[in-house]
């Protein structure tokens, strides 16, 4: 079942993601090179307050990227190396 709402504003959303998506991309790609170097398989490093280690990493760097304070490029870099670092 699909629900509808015209009660919130998505522009801070449409924003973020557009800020962001090319970003997204790659951090997906990141993970796919991963899983397919493990065929198929990949053990993520767990901290026991956050999750994996690498959920704040990812985010906060798209969201220094949405505020203008990264690039995407050296942003990508570095989700890559903790990708890399936490499957590893």
């Amino acid at each position: 079942m699909l629900f509808r709402s015209n009660g919130y504003d998505v522009a801070g959303a449409d924003t973020y993601w557009n800020s962001t998506k090319e970003y997204w991309a790659g951090v997906r790609q990141s993970w796919d090179e991963a899983i397919a170097r493990g065929r198929g398989r990949i053990r993520v490093v767990e901290e026991a307050q956050n999750g994996s280690v690498t959920g704040p990493t990812l985010m906060g760097l798209a969201d220094r990227i949405n505020s203008g304070e990264a690039q995407t490029g050296p942003a990508l870099a570095e989700a890559q190396a903790a990708i890399v670092q936490a499957t590893a």
